[in-house]
């Protein structure tokens, strides 16, 4: 099956960017969201499941993400 992913989007703001990977048990998903936005992420995950988000343990699968750059994990 399909275990990487990669794409992007020109905006006004800047380089939208959205990239996954499966490996293993986890789910790797790296989002680039320009200045001057905001972007709501939502893992393919079940709710309850161990998330970090830039290394950070979290306990939700949606996030609310301001212009920066994020690295979202989960095990699957």
């Amino acid at each position: 099956g399909l275990t990487t992913a990669t794409g992007s989007i020109a905006t006004p703001y800047g380089e939208l960017v959205s990239e996954w990977s499966m490996d293993n048990d986890t789910f790797a998903w790296t989002v680039v969201v320009p200045p001057n936005t905001s972007a709501t992420a939502t893992l393919p995950v079940p709710e309850g499941s161990v998330v970090t988000v830039n290394g950070e343990a979290v306990e939700e699968v949606t996030h609310e993400l301001a212009a920066g750059r994020y690295v979202l994990t989960a095990a699957v």
